[in-house]
């Protein structure tokens, strides 16, 4: 489970979720037609509760599907709507 807010956002996506192990976490978001628009990874230090944030200014106004995963496993998948600047 994920909790993202601000949702609707404009220029800053915060993620907050729990990993049961540290190894690298993939964060994606995909436009409607399933073309992949952004994507981060990262090794946290510690297992445990996990907020992240993320600046998505490059973004146009739109729908968007974003996924967290770690390794083959899906933490989270969220609808996201991106307001216009």
């Amino acid at each position: 489970e994920i909790l993202v807010f601000p949702n609707p956002v404009r220029d800053r996506i915060n993620l907050y979720f729990y990993i049961s192990f540290s190894s690298e976490i993939r964060i994606e978001m995909f436009d409607l037609m399933g073309r992949k628009v952004f994507l981060n990874e990262i090794i946290p230090e510690n297992k445990g509760y996990q907020y992240l944030s993320f600046d998505i200014n490059n973004l146009a106004s739109g729908y968007y599907v974003l996924q967290v995963s770690q390794g083959n496993r899906r933490i989270g998948r969220r609808n996201i709507l991106v307001t216009g600047r």
